[in-house]
């Protein structure tokens, strides 16, 4: 939930459509109400404008290129769509293959060279020899290729190809794989230096292999063409553009198989360049993959870096996996692999929220509400496997993925704290622990944010240990980062501070004004990211929504509620985790919405996530339509005004890992006589065996209600909101009795309007007074320790209230 609420006891008579209004996602359509619509694909206006295009006869006008022939507009010619062809000819050269492969084994000076990825040298799955005019050079993955002489054989292939293609080449990369085991990965020849729609021939000698296109969106549709000895395929039009290719493994091959792969490289002025350092993933694919080690972000001057490059993270949550579902929401009506290709064209990185409650029990539990006609690809698997499989197809598409900890159990709200007596602090860390080993090896997983929006009671830096979320963050954070130490670390604000400003009330998670003067402390340096969530006028009406000068008033409040660890340079990122709205066209949202985007920018604030992909999220709506299928261009748009130049990650395979329940296990990090009268989260651990038995402890007195305390009032602000004074008050209640106390009735003589309530529980009026009981948390940490308080926020409008008396 984003919004701030008073917590209340129901009132008599409330009804259900009251309560709801609190909902803030909305459940899974019950079976009947579900969308029929088919698993199709998204809608994306720029496919959909690619789409219509027609596949030309003839290629971009460039330089050192001629015209394809009508020859490739026959039979040969198969369409791809939006532009995009390939030409096949088997066996036209297969009456000099057997010639021509001696030749090619034992006259080419080949090469296995090794390419750079993450400063780790890697060799190639196959040799090489690169052919070209004088001077055609190229430079890629830290390797420079200088040409090789033409040789008579290689010449003779390059002039019956251009017969046949009526196209001029002036490069060759011959591949020389020697079995089965050398491969060619994933990849598209779309560098600049072929040209924005360049014709590429692939001739083949040797044993067959196959050769398969998928196209970059829709990953399921695929081509697979086996190569036989003589075989010519002929690339055009937009195929580069749309379409990846590989030659993948297959164990059955034995002998050897050599490719020649015709360029035409447009000459510029000096050496000709291709991909950076990043190229190289394309080519160490699935012989050398990336691990978890191969890929850190770190942080530093206030920013995240990737190695020594500053890098943008254009960010969406996916909710779903966090419900009582246990799965992401949509595929009870559209294919998850279609949603992931949709997201992957728009954004690098998602937010994942997920469950205490489903963290430690992942592989024991069946997702809910999954179309499995629309999701083949996940029938049978339990709800860690869709997980897992949703991770590896991120992966796959270059997706970073955020874990997030969006609740303790699957159907309940989220709570203040980041624990509860279901949940304690013990089974948190463990749940923790149990994700983070579980993703060790994966190299998209590339952060944690411990804790979904902590509000209510929940404080920060003052030294209380049931609820200072400063302390507990650095706790569950270094557990975190002992299990993997490659991880960024995202802590959320409060909603409240006691240094909040009049009239600026705050959002759940938003408020990190209290890091200034009491920072989040972490093992290992440079991982620390603050990431706050900030909302508009859609999801609940602020005050200052309704200041004259809106929305030019909002940078003042978003600098002070958490800008100014950017301003002024604290060092920690900030990396806002939820945003958004319905920004419906000439809006206040809207307005707030690019006011915050152009702010971002401004201030260099290059990551973010936006809420949220789906469409049922009932303040907000998503980036989707009902239908899960067509995006809300305008949404798309304020989201690219934020990020304009994300950055593009690798595109490789991980392999998840259950670890053992043993592995998962973590002991107390806090003592629990420090709480006087610990709350279930931070209870003691049993004694090692063999011990020395403990001295029995004094005799508990029981909990029972507040019967003497002491109320101490403080006016912390006051402000007017045109001609109506208002104030902000606290309320320090000491339990003064002689033990703890399970419950208290505060009296508050009404005065004013009430117009908000913190950190207590809001009983029904009696008598012209306000009535509150302790917060929610007191119950499960065994009652007020005698001599212990709490303090209770209060926001009154008009008259101010004087009396306050524990009854």
């Amino acid at each position: 939930m984003k919004r701030f609420l008073v917590t209340k006891a129901p009132a008599e008579g409330a009804t259900a459509a009251a309560a709801a209004k609190k909902k803030q996602k909305l459940a899974a359509p019950p079976e009947a109400d579900r969308p029929t619509r088919p698993a199709s694909a998204i809608n994306s206006t720029a496919h959909q404008q690619g789409e219509q295009q027609q596949c030309s006869a003839k290629p971009a006008k460039q330089q050192e290129q001629q015209h394809l022939p009508s020859s490739l507009k026959h039979s040969a010619v198969t369409k791809l769509g939006a532009g995009a062809c390939i030409g096949y000819w088997p066996r036209h050269l297969s009456h000099a293959s057997k010639r021509l492969l001696p030749m090619l084994l034992a006259g080419v000076p080949w090469q296995q060279r090794s390419v750079n990825i993450f400063n780790r040298s890697v060799p190639q799955p196959r040799l090489i020899c690169y052919m070209a005019d004088d001077s055609l050079q190229y430079t890629y993955s830290g390797l420079t290729l200088q040409p090789h002489p033409w040789s008579a054989a290689v010449l003779e292939v390059k002039a019956a190809v251009e017969q046949l293609a009526g196209y001029a080449f002036n490069s060759c990369l011959l591949n020389h794989y020697r079995s089965g085991d050398d491969h060619m990965s994933w990849h598209s020849d779309n560098e600049p230096l072929y040209g924005q729609q360049p014709v590429i021939a692939s001739v083949s000698f040797g044993d067959t292999r196959d050769f398969v296109l998928r196209h970059n969106i829709h990953r399921t549709h695929k081509v697979k063409v086996p190569l036989a000895s003589g075989d010519v395929l002929v690339m055009s039009g937009t195929t580069q553009q749309h379409w990846q290719h590989c030659v993948p493994k297959r164990s059955k091959v034995l002998g050897p198989r050599i490719n020649l792969t015709f360029r035409t490289i447009i000459r510029p002025e000096g050496p000709v360049a291709s991909a950076n350092d990043r190229g190289a993933l394309a080519e160490h694919g699935q012989n050398t993959k990336m691990s978890g080690a191969d890929f850190e972000l770190r942080v530093q001057d206030g920013g995240i870096y990737w190695g020594s490059e500053r890098v943008s993270i254009k960010g969406v949550n996916w909710f779903g996996f966090e419900t009582a579902d246990f799965a992401l929401h949509g595929l009870w009506c559209t294919n998850m692999l279609q949603l992931l290709d949709f997201t992957a064209q728009h954004f690098n990185a998602i937010r994942l929220p997920f469950s205490c409650e489903l963290s430690l029990n992942m592989d024991a539990r069946q997702p809910g509400n999954i179309d499995y006609a629309a999701n083949p690809e996940l029938q049978g698997l339990t709800t860690g496997q869709v997980v897992d499989r949703f991770i590896q197809e991120c992966a796959r598409r270059g997706l970073l993925v955020l874990l997030d900890m969006h609740r303790l159990a699957a159907a309940q709200d989220i709570p203040e704290l980041w624990y509860s007596a279901e949940y304690p602090e013990s089974a948190v860390l463990q749940g923790w622990k149990t994700m983070v080993l579980r993703y060790k090896d994966c190299w998209n997983v590339f952060a944690a944010d411990l804790n979904n929006e902590p509000h209510g009671c929940a404080s920060w830096g003052d030294g209380n240990l049931r609820t200072d979320w400063q302390l507990a963050a650095a706790r569950i954070g270094a557990v975190i980062l002992e299990a993997n130490p490659r991880l960024l670390i995202f802590v959320e604000g409060v909603e409240r501070n006691g240094c909040v400003q009049p009239c600026e009330n705050c959002w759940w998670g938003g408020h990190i004004a209290g890091a200034a003067k009491a920072p989040v402390t972490l093992p290992v340096e440079g991982k620390l990211v603050y990431s706050p969530h900030v909302y508009g006028p859609d999801v609940f009406g602020q005050p200052y929504f309704s200041d004259p000068s809106f929305p030019d008033n909002m940078p003042d409040i978003w600098s002070k509620h958490f800008g100014f660890i950017k301003q002024e340079g604290h060092g920690p990122a900030i990396c806002p985790g939820e945003w958004g709205g319905w920004a419906k066209e000439g809006g206040s949202d809207a307005a707030w919405q690019v006011k915050l985007a152009d702010w971002f920018v401004e201030h260099g604030i290059t990551d973010s996530f936006y809420w949220c992909l789906n469409p049922n999220s009932g303040d907000t709506g998503g980036i989707l339509q009902e239908d899960w299928a067509t995006p809300h261009q305008h949404k798309l748009d304020i989201v690219a005004r934020t990020h304009p130049n994300p950055t593009q990650w690798p595109q490789d395979e991980v392999t998840p890992a259950a670890p053992a329940p043993e592995d998962c296990q973590v002991e107390s990090t806090v003592d629990a006589a420090a709480f006087g009268g610990a709350p279930a989260a931070c209870a003691a651990e049993p004694a090692a065996a063999g011990a020395e038995p403990a001295a029995p402890p004094a005799a508990a007195v029981p909990a029972a209600p507040l019967s003497a305390g002491e109320v101490e009032v403080t006016e912390v602000n006051a402000w007017d909101e045109g001609a109506v004074r208002c104030f902000q008050l606290e309320a320090k209640v000491t339990n003064t009795g002689p033990g703890p106390a399970s419950s208290m009735r505060l009296r508050v003589a009404a005065a004013g309007e009430l117009q908000k309530a913190w950190n207590a529980t809001q009983l029904p009026d009696e008598g012209g007074c306000w009535v509150f009981d302790f917060p929610d948390w007191v119950g499960p940490s065994g009652g007020l320790a005698a001599g212990a308080n709490v303090v209770v926020g209060l926001i009154v409008k008009g008259e101010k209230p004087t009396e306050f008396a524990v009854v």
